[in-house]
Order: structure tokens, then sequence, then C-alpha cells
């Protein structure tokens, strides 16, 4: 989408907003443009503050509307990215556990994986409480399942994305090893040369 047809942040989060018995036309609508645009750290800051960030982690609770989460998923990834105080919002919102149970939820529905893995590599990286917040939700048993059983090698990568910022905590060692995950891990080593996997689940097991 070009930046001149983006339209206002307030009327984006109003539509955000909208109740889903009137439809998720608007939802969809807005979240999809959040998703689609590259924002500026300004954009980003306006979001934020016109209050898009509950809105949409509400939208991550929508059940059975899978294109929503979808699209709610790639809109706080986009907030999120390489924006720490975006990041810190998604944790104080709740964001974290509501995306822990999207991928408990979604982890045989390619797209809202892959996204709400993504949006969970934005917010772990280099957040040690955010890491924790995460272990708590109980998310990695979840992230071992996208690695072992995930075809798209990008989700695979997210997923062990967050397990690799996860892991500089002992405690989150420890429930990688209890959810078996270890073996998983050193599979994705076999992936291939030049594989995502490959590189980044070496790092895991460096951590």
């Amino acid at each position: 989408e070009r930046r001149g047809d983006m339209p206002p942040v307030e009327e984006l989060v109003k539509c955000l907003r909208t109740n889903g018995l009137r439809g998720w036309r608007q939802p969809l609508w807005a979240a999809g443009i959040i998703a689609s645009l590259q924002l500026t750290k300004q954009e980003k800051d306006a979001f934020r503050e016109a209050g898009a960030i509950p809105c949409l982690v509400n939208l991550l609770e929508v059940g059975p509307e899978m294109e929503v989460c979808r699209l709610a998923c790639a809109a706080l990834s986009q907030l999120a990215y390489g924006h720490p105080p975006n990041c810190a919002a998604i944790r104080a919102e709740g964001g974290l556990e509501a995306l822990a149970q999207v991928l408990a939820q979604a982890r045989h529905y390619g797209e809202v994986a892959h996204w709400a893995s993504c949006a969970l590599t934005q917010l772990t990286f280099k957040q040690a409480e955010s890491c924790a917040v995460l272990l708590a939700a109980g998310a990695v048993p979840s992230l071992i399942s996208l690695v072992r059983h995930q075809r798209e090698e990008e989700t695979r990568a997210n997923a062990l994305r967050v397990l690799c910022n996860m892991a500089h905590q002992q405690e989150a060692c420890a429930e990688i090893r209890c959810a078996n995950g270890l073996p998983i891990i050193v599979s994705q080593l076999n992936s291939g040369f030049g594989s995502q996997s490959t590189a980044i689940a070496a790092r895991v097991l460096l951590n």
C-alpha cells in the first residue's frame, strides 16, 4: 500500500474497536493496513498512544475467526519491530499470554502460527522480562511443537528464534529439556546447508 493512502491513525483504531457482533470487516481492514505498511517510529508511537495495542490484543481472543487473529498477530509484530516502548505496552496489556494461547490453539494453522511466532520473536529479543512472562504462560511446549511439526521453514525458524531468546534464562532451558525439546532442536541441524533453522538451532544449543 502506498504511504499516501494510509488512513488517519484514529480512524484505524476506531475500526479496531468495532464489536465483532457487527461483523469483522472493519477490524480486518484496520489490522490489515497496520500489518502491511512499513511504519515509521513516529507512526508506531501514534498507534500506541491512540490505543491500538489493547484493541489488537483483544482481537487475539476471537477464537474461530482465524483471519482476524492472523492479522492481529501480524499487526502486533509490525508495531513491536524495533520499538521497545511498544513491546513494553504489548507486554503490559497481556499480549504475551494472549499470543502464547494463540500458539497453543493454532499450531496447525500455518499463517496464524507464523505471525504469532513472528510477533513473539520481536517481543522477546533482548527482553528478559518478556521471556520470563512467556515462560510462565507455558509457551515452550507449543514452540517445540512448531519446530517439530511445521513444514514452513520460516515458521520453524521463528519458533527457534523465540526459544533462543528465552534460552538465556536457566528456567527456560530446564523447561525446554522437560518438553523433550533438545532432540527436536538437534534434528534441525540436519535441515541443510544455508538453512535458517540449522543456524538458529545451533544458537539455541549454545545458550
